[in-house]
């Protein structure tokens, strides 16, 4: 099972149930909007009978802490939350194992009034719309999304965790290698690692190449078998040439983070560094491991050439295009303030008139 069994509410919950309590009027403008993809993640929402519902009922079992049953309801099981005034009602999606806050609202008075939160639960049992309370299509849609989110996103962190391993353990001239799992498996691999550190000596200079190379082997058609297989989360990854992509960009932010450092040929790529960077870069990625973060790129300090018809579909998809000058660049709208590459320039110059 992949999904998160914490509490999140439905889309229902938070368009008609709360109508004020917030404490940031963002999630509103986007609720309002019909921008619900940017909501995520929605247990995380800033709404105090969210918040109570997700600390309540999270991801390890043994740790809830509701209020008890809500006992007017006997066809569903209804969890009770409170949070001040704040009541909600969690109930227990058997088949997924994820809870949600399908109802909430204010307790009020002796709860006769009719926006009392026990008494509008009573009156839904009593007419059969608690059903009409349940996750519809879209919340399940939305729930896929923010699974496949969250495993990669863990995914990214455990790829930087890998190469950090491969750092601390790296010397030159002794490649080093490291399998990065499936995200959807850890048991199965879906890529080889090898970093292979050289050292050089020029006159008054020394330098080190870093070399990586990536063997998905078998990972490309198992990565497309599980998307089929599992239709619910492997899909929502979109497996092969976007899982791809996303381990190189994580593999080499991880390693060197500007953009344009690196050149690519196939599936290996290579930078230059000074003498004792990989050793600094090492201890920069074990501070990011320890805080559970992300490392980030840095952004290329040149524009480049490339053949147009690359550009185009890059620069929507944001994945790596070879500049004429051989480097490994990732094209960007905002482009135009940037110095032209010297060396595409020449290259281009060099080129036959049509």
């Amino acid at each position: 099972m992949n999904e998160s069994r914490r509490t999140r509410p439905t889309v229902r919950v938070i368009r008609d149930d709360l109508h004020d309590g917030w404490e940031s009027p963002h999630p509103q403008r986007l609720i309002r909007d019909g921008k619900l993809t940017e909501l995520h993640p929605l247990s995380e929402l800033p709404h105090p009978i969210i918040l109570k519902a997700t600390e309540a009922i999270g991801d390890d079992s043994a740790l809830d802490n509701y209020e008890g049953k809500i006992r007017a309801s006997q066809n569903y099981s209804l969890l009770k939350i409170k949070a001040g005034q704040w009541r909600g009602a969690v109930w227990l999606d058997p088949d997924a194992n994820v809870h949600w806050l399908i109802a909430a609202g204010l307790a009020k008075g002796s709860h006769e009034d009719h926006d009392d939160f026990y008494f509008r639960v009573e009156q839904a049992v009593t007419s059969g719309a608690v059903e009409a309370w349940l996750p519809k299509n879209e919340d399940k849609r939305l729930l896929k999304q923010e699974t496949a989110g969250r495993l990669l996103t863990e995914w990214d962190l455990e790829i930087q965790r890998r190469v950090l391993q491969i750092l601390e353990n790296i010397r030159p001239g002794t490649p080093r290698t490291i399998e990065i799992p499936h995200p959807l498996n850890d048991a199965e691999t879906y890529a080889v690692i090898e970093l292979e550190i050289s050292s050089f000596q020029e006159p008054g200079y020394t330098f080190d190449e870093a070399v990586v190379s990536i063997d998905f082997g078998s990972g490309r058609y198992n990565a497309k078998k599980q998307s089929k297989d599992d239709g619910s989360i492997g899909s929502s990854l979109q497996p092969g040439g976007h899982l791809e992509w996303q381990l190189t960009l994580r593999l080499l932010i991880s390693l060197h983070p500007p953009e344009q450092d690196w050149e690519r040929f196939q599936d290996e790529f290579s930078t230059y560094a000074e003498t004792g960077y990989w050793q600094k870069r090492g201890q920069v990625l074990r501070d990011l491991v320890d805080r559970g973060e992300l490392a980030e790129s840095k952004p290329g300090v040149h524009k480049h050439y490339a053949h147009r018809a690359h550009i185009a579909g890059n620069l929507i998809e944001g994945t790596g295009i070879r500049a004429m000058c051989g480097v490994f660049f990732v094209a960007r709208q905002d482009y135009a303030s940037l110095p032209l590459c010297p060396e595409c320039h020449d290259r281009f110059e060099e080129l036959p008139a049509l």
